[in-house]
């Protein structure tokens, strides 16, 4: 926790405004991969809140889902307001057992959303993105 709290104590704005955001997020975003790991992932993420940390990267591949999961759990646990969190995540990376190949079929990506929309229990999140690319794929087709 202490950590945290100097992090967010440099210099300049702990916040910044993002484009698309629905309010000003923390200039440090916390990383999820390795909440399924963690032995206390609900004091982990109370020391990232606790600090100010409002920002959060998450994937669908993560723990296999685990961590948006887990996540999911503390928000609600939590009471915290949908719109006090900014939430990335995202999708199309596959899993651990196709070394995480980009998978950007558009069916592929809706069902992976939908799916961590419901792990996270939320209505939406501030940013999806792709965890691969396809280098098979033109970009700007």
């Amino acid at each position: 926790e202490r950590a945290l709290r100097f992090s967010l104590q440099g210099p300049g704005p702990a916040f910044a405004m993002i484009a698309g955001f629905e309010g000003p997020a923390s200039r440090i975003i916390f990383g999820t991969a390795r909440l399924r790991e963690t032995p206390a992932p609900f004091e982990v993420l109370d020391a990232a809140w606790g600090a100010g940390v409002n920002c959060f990267d998450l994937a669908r591949s993560y723990g296999d889902g685990e961590s948006e999961r887990i996540f999911g759990e503390w928000l609600s646990s939590r009471a915290i307001p949908r719109r006090s969190v900014r939430l990335i995540t995202k999708g199309g990376a596959g899993s651990q057992a196709t070394q995480w190949a980009a998978t950007l079929d558009e069916a592929v990506l809706e069902a992976e959303l939908k799916a961590s929309l419901a792990a996270l229990g939320v209505p939406y999140v501030d940013c999806y993105m792709l965890h691969r690319d396809d280098e098979s794929r033109d970009v700007s087709a």
